[in-house]
């Protein structure tokens, strides 16, 4: 049991249980099952470490690549920094950390560097640029589970940031279907 909370742990510690804060309507509180939880199995670490058996955004998943990118600082996404009213006045959005840190340098430095990697020679090589160079992972999910169907049906994605050394730009992309 120890394990299994320091699994979950360190899911909360990288913000992962937690909404961004972002001024947008509806964002979903994310969800990471709980060991004591009564659906927790033995293939529930495993699965989850695949990112099954969890539920975030892809707006809270492409706020853990912005945390990355930004050595393991996790800022509070906007999509504005001013607004300008016709009568002049001016309301201004700072940048907002959430997280200091979410994981020591040595950590987050390894992970730039697999997320470079898969792009490089994994399984996001296919969609490497001659013109600059970006990091990220693909995904892969199922979404047809509990269905008797003979043709399974999955969402595809990549989540990444460029330039993959002094990162400007992070993007997610999701294909349903």
């Amino acid at each position: 049991t120890e394990g299994r909370l320091q699994f979950v742990g360190y899911l909360e510690q990288f913000g992962l249980k937690d909404v961004t804060g972002i001024e947008i309507v509806g964002e979903k509180t994310p969800y990471i099952k709980h060991p004591n939880d009564k659906n927790w199995y033995g293939t529930t670490i495993p699965w989850m470490s695949h990112g099954y058996e969890l539920e975030l955004t892809p707006l809270q998943i492409l706020n853990l690549y912005n945390t990355v990118a930004n050595d393991g600082t996790m800022m509070k996404p906007y999509l504005v920094s001013e607004i300008y009213s016709e009568d002049g006045e001016t309301m201004h959005f700072d940048p907002k950390v959430l997280k200091e840190k979410i994981a020591s340098d040595y950590t987050i430095k390894q992970t730039q560097e697999i997320l470079k990697e898969v792009v490089l020679s994994g399984t996001a090589r296919k969609l490497k640029s001659e013109f600059f160079e970006f990091a990220g992972k693909t995904g892969t999910a199922r979404f047809d589970y509990g269905t008797n169907k003979e043709e399974k049906k999955y969402n595809a994605s990549f989540a990444g940031y460029f330039p993959a050394d002094n990162p400007v730009y992070s993007c997610i992309v999701v294909i349903y279907e």
